[in-house]
């Protein structure tokens, strides 16, 4: 009971930064400064974490029961980390903020990234990219390599991803938007006064 009211009052607090601008303009500020938390111990207490989440949290049952929404968000989450799962089902339960399930789960995924994977945007979508993959040994060395060096901006996000990558054998699957050459771009113009020109002269 006095761990769970513990990290109830952390998760609180933690999401009352993320809900206030200039906290968390100073949070992020300090962020920098310091040392990323440690992910290999995040790992490890997620193993501890149930699932399914069903029965982890009194009260979840009613919440699943008039806003079922809230379960889609745990699962987001917990496929992220069990415990980050697990600390939604507390934050939503003890605000009872149920209109805003998806600015509660978006919040806390904000905070855990920044955590344990610094400040850049880059860096947050190649570590939940290896997460997703299963790979969370690549994670883990993301998290080691961010606590060394400190956490890179987005124009330097690369070379670091790019240093990780190659060693663990693994290949970030990003889709990108391609832009149309110009071989294209003529072909799809030809295409298009093929077919006007077609109408033209069935309407005559």
């Amino acid at each position: 009971k006095e761990d769970a009211d513990r990290i109830t009052k952390d998760l609180n607090e933690a999401y009352a930064v993320l809900g206030d601008p200039p906290a968390r303009a100073e949070y992020d500020k300090t962020r920098a400064g310091n040392r990323s938390g440690d992910y290999r111990q995040a790992s490890q207490w997620d193993s501890k974490v149930p699932v399914d989440g069903q029965n982890s949290v009194e009260g979840w049952d009613f919440v699943l029961r008039y806003y079922p929404e809230a379960e889609k968000q745990r699962t987001r989450l917990a496929e992220i980390s069990g415990s980050l799962g697990f600390a939604f089902q507390v934050v939503v339960l003890d605000r009872k903020d149920f209109g805003k399930l998806q600015k509660t789960a978006d919040g806390l995924l904000a905070e855990y990234l920044g955590r344990y994977f610094g400040t850049s945007a880059q860096i947050h979508h190649f570590a939940l990219s290896a997460i997703a993959a299963g790979r969370k040994d690549v994670a883990l060395e993301l998290n080691r390599a961010i606590n060394a060096l400190g956490s890179p901006s987005d124009v330097n996000a690369g070379n670091l991803i790019s240093g990780i990558c190659k060693p663990c054998g693994f290949q970030q699957h990003v889709e990108l938007e391609k832009p149309v050459d110009g071989g294209t771009l003529v072909l799809v113009i030809v295409i298009i006064l093929v077919v006007v020109g077609v109408l033209l002269a069935l309407g005559r």
